[in-house]
């Protein structure tokens, strides 16, 4: 009896080797197939948890004072984007007067655009003090020679 317990003992000694590297890989597969789920489940919480931070941030914005806000904000970038461009022109034409004839055109587009950035800035309530430009269009007026009865017929005629 000693011999056939030695027996099933080195038996069993050889049969635990395998299966213990049977049950490691069936362990590892396990463990991949929990990660997977445990991936899956981060994800949907992950994607639920960013639709409730959507939806948080589309009813804040929705306010009524975030929204004048914004508004606010846009209307000040298009006046500040008017008022350059506007200021460009203005300074385009005082740096590049023509002589006499054609200037004429360039008093009356600056005078224009003059009238139109004083109007403007009076609409945008801001404090650029609007008698400086109210006198350099009426120096400008003083400035541009007077057209004659022939140069209005030339004009109407063009």
């Amino acid at each position: 009896m000693g011999e056939i317990a030695s027996i099933i003992s080195l038996t069993f000694g050889a049969m635990s080797l395998p299966a213990s590297f049977v049950f490691f890989i069936l362990a590892r597969k396990e463990a991949k197939n929990n990660r997977d789920i445990l991936d899956n489940i981060n994800k949907a919480i992950r994607e639920w948890q960013s639709k409730i931070m959507e939806t948080a941030i589309e009813i804040m914005e929705s306010d009524p004072k975030t929204v004048a806000n914004k508004m606010l904000s846009e209307q000040r970038k298009a006046e500040s984007l008017f008022m350059n461009n506007l200021s460009e022109r203005i300074k385009y034409i005082v740096e590049n007067l023509k002589p006499n004839e054609e200037s004429q055109g360039q008093f009356a587009s600056l005078k224009l655009l003059l009238e139109t950035f004083l109007s403007f800035k009076k609409l945008s309530k801001t404090d650029i003090p609007p008698e400086i430009l109210a006198n350099i269009i009426k120096e400008q007026d003083k400035n541009q020679p007077a057209k004659t009865k022939s140069d209005q017929s030339q004009s109407k005629k063009d």
